[in-house]
């Protein structure tokens, strides 16, 4: 059955607050501004990406209910949003002329999730504000293990 991945509706909200839920995450902004992967049994993931600049891409968050993970769904997403973030900006400029960057903040085991699909380690300096400040006064930094990662192309 193919999976869609597209902008969220009113009615993905629900389920994808508890998927966000489920995995200690909360729904960031309006729920239009997300993208989900989904097909017609029901809704498995999603996530919010900001176009910062027209170069210059953010992924503030992206989730998929845990047994989406074993089958691959968060890397068909994220590879989505990464192959042409400005398809899944609810506000996007316009599509960039060459190269562009997406940037984001692993926390925990997804470092190695994004990894996998491409992303490497930087600076947090790298990153745009606020992002590069975003864990400095975090209480969670220490257990988070939080890393500031990049997708060049």
């Amino acid at each position: 059955m193919p999976y869609q991945i597209e902008f969220a509706t009113a009615a993905d909200e629900e389920s994808l607050r508890s998927i966000f839920l489920a995995s200690d995450m909360a729904l960031v902004g309006d729920i239009e501004d997300h993208v989900v992967i989904k097909d017609e049994a029901g809704t498995y993931g999603g996530g919010l990406l900001y176009q910062l600049d027209v170069d210059l891409f953010h992924l503030l968050t992206i989730v998929v209910q845990n047994d989406g993970r074993s089958r691959g769904l968060g890397s068909q997403l994220l590879q989505a949003l990464l192959q042409k973030p400005w398809s899944y900006c609810r506000d996007s400029v316009v599509e960039p002329a060459q190269s562009y960057r997406v940037t984001t903040v692993s926390r925990g085991v997804s470092r190695s999730f994004y990894q996998k699909n491409g992303l490497l380690d930087c600076d947090f300096d790298e990153l745009t504000e606020p992002f590069a400040r975003q864990c400095q006064f975090c209480p969670d930094q220490a257990e988070c293990s939080s890393a500031a990662m990049v997708y060049q192309r």
